[in-house]
């Protein structure tokens, strides 16, 4: 099949192409596609809520170590002679 565009002069060879995008599941082409980057989105939502959740919980182990510092720093040892 032949297909006369102006600026497009070899149409013809763009249909297979085409009409490969847009085959079903399991078999490639653009639903595949998107599905992948959907997985990858999800992947990558999920390591960015799990790396707010690491970053909070190393400031609060860091407000607790403060606070032990603290506490520690009370007593006193006492070398023997």
């Amino acid at each position: 099949m032949r297909i006369s565009r102006p600026g497009f002069p070899d149409s013809d060879r763009l249909l297979p192409i085409r009409s490969n995008l847009w085959r079903g599941p399991g078999v490639g082409g653009l639903p595949d596609s998107c599905r992948s980057v959907e997985q990858i989105s999800a992947i990558v939502q999920s390591n960015s809520a799990t790396a707010e959740e690491s970053a909070a919980s190393s400031e609060e182990l860091s407000a607790q170590a403060g606070l032990l510092n603290q506490l520690v720093s009370r007593f006193q040892v006492l070398e023997k002679e």
